[in-house]
């Protein structure tokens, strides 16, 4: 309670290259910016911002 926390350092790593060399992952579900999982063909839902979760943990942005 009431800390403040320095982090030393960041590293990042760019995990692109493999996500695209790999086509083993599957769509787990597709969730809007609340959360709420919806239906990936509902077309009454133009305009608005989607993500993609898959089997392998990672994240992808849709803007229909």
């Amino acid at each position: 309670t009431n800390a403040i926390n320095v982090a030393s350092s960041i590293t990042t790593i760019n995990a692109m290259a493999e996500l695209n060399s790999s086509s083993s992952r599957e769509l787990v579900k597709v969730v809007n910016i609340l959360g709420q999982e919806v239906s990936n063909n509902d077309v009454s839902f133009v305009g608005t911002v989607f993500f993609n979760i898959y089997d392998d943990g990672s994240v992808e942005k849709i803007v229909k």
